[in-house]
């Protein structure tokens, strides 16, 4: 399964019910990939700026990780998003 976060109107308690639905797909067996929101060019949400995500939520998705229960590039991808809307603020 994948999920993405960090979506501009994404709220902490969304963020908490996606931290219970790793819980519950990972003891059920499923393999969990976190991503990042990255606003790409020439994609519906290229204009939208990604929500910074809070301490606590990404210290839930390193815990989670070094339990073999995520996966996925979210740090990168946060990074990568960075540069993507710094370039965007840049151009404008």
């Amino acid at each position: 399964m994948d999920f993405i976060f960090g979506f501009p109107f994404e709220t902490d308690e969304d963020l908490r019910a996606s931290l219970r639905t790793y819980e519950i797909l990972s003891r059920l067996g499923a393999r969990v990939h976190a991503h990042y929101f990255m606003p790409l060019p020439g994609t519906p949400y290229s204009r939208l700026t990604p929500r910074p995500l809070p301490s606590w939520f990404l210290k839930e998705l390193d815990r989670l990780a070094s339990e073999g229960k995520l996966f996925g590039s979210w740090r990168n991808q946060i990074e990568i998003s960075k540069e993507i809307t710094g370039l965007r603020k840049q151009l404008s």
